[in-house]
């Protein structure tokens, strides 16, 4: 029976990969612009405010622009290519990014879990990142990196920075729920399926797909702990098998942080919870949190892997 779009259904794993990062920044070219021309009669932007935002991007001091802009670069950048690249590769979109199949409940509580557990593991591996120096002739590149990273953590700085409820819901929506689903659908749902399809290598594909996840936010500090959570929300997908695991791993990433920065009021970098894992003296919270971590881990596997069996 014939397909209801095959066209790039049986071409090489390679020639899927370079249309997807076709695909990828054309969306958020496309989508780039279409906010563009939608934010200059809501926001009365002024001929020279849009040269700005083409060169550099929305002005970091109008915070209502920037988050109007976020929310359409988590749907433009990678939600709608997510479909559009299910569709033309399979042809069934939900079956290709295995929307139909639903997560074992008691595996959802264990990947809640489990992304609580192991922030002392992720805060130590942060610590780590950022305690690389590079070397002495690629100064201008980290102090480059430090502008970048100062610039990301000011922005995100004002996004949490809400004492409403309307604030904090939207915050949910923009920092949870849109990149949460956005950023699994793309990275595990597309990449990480053609990075296995095209190394023949499940442990590769999910390494390349994570190492691209992370790479793709452009923060060298925060790089290692994004990969590592990466390749926990690969396997995540490769043993569920749905996509909703993973999905719900990042959702209970994201939204650990927004909840917590809501209700204590703490700046990022200056909180308790950060520096978790990170001194000697945290070394027990650190030793518990690996142990606990892959307890839990292990256990989703053992249960995803079972069902998988008796399917």
């Amino acid at each position: 029976m014939r397909r209801k779009f095959d066209l790039f259904y049986d071409i090489p794993a390679w020639n899927k990969v370079f249309i997807a990062f076709f695909v990828t920044v054309s969306c958020f070219l496309i989508f780039f612009f279409i906010a563009l021309l939608l934010a200059i009669p809501l926001f009365n932007l002024s001929y020279g405010e849009v040269k700005q935002y083409i060169i550099s991007g929305p002005d970091l001091s109008n915070i209502v622009i920037v988050k109007f802009f976020q929310i359409f670069q988590s749907v433009g950048v990678f939600i709608i290519p997510s479909f559009i690249l299910a569709f033309i590769f399979h042809g069934n979109y939900r079956e290709y990014l295995k929307l139909k199949n639903s997560p074992h409940v008691i595996c959802m509580i264990l990947a809640i879990l489990s992304i609580i557990i192991s922030i002392p593991v992720i805060n130590y591996f942060s610590y780590l990142n950022s305690n690389i120096d590079l070397p002495d002739f690629m100064g201008i590149l980290e102090d480059k990196i430090i502008d970048m990273e100062n610039e990301a953590n000011y922005l995100m700085e004002s996004f949490l920075d809400t004492l409403t409820i309307k604030g904090f819901i939207l915050n949910i929506i923009m920092i949870c729920i849109l990149p949460a689903i956005g950023e699994e659908l793309l990275f595990r749902g597309i990449f990480q399926r053609l990075f296995i399809e095209w190394t023949k290598n499940i442990h590769i594909g999910i390494l390349l797909g994570a190492f691209f996840f992370s790479f793709i936010h452009f923060q060298f500090f925060g790089f290692l702990p994004r990969l590592l959570l990466g390749i926990y929300f690969g396997y995540l997908f490769a043993w569920s098998r749905t996509i909703w695991l993973p999905i719900i791993a990042h959702f209970t990433n994201n939204a650990f942080a927004v909840v917590y920065y809501y209700i204590s009021g703490s700046d990022i970098g200056h909180s308790e919870i950060e520096n978790l894992g990170t001194s000697e003296e945290d070394f027990i919270f650190l030793a518990l949190s690996i142990f606990l971590s892959f307890t839990l881990i292990f256990s989703i596997y053992i249960i995803t892997r079972s069902r998988v069996i008796n399917r």
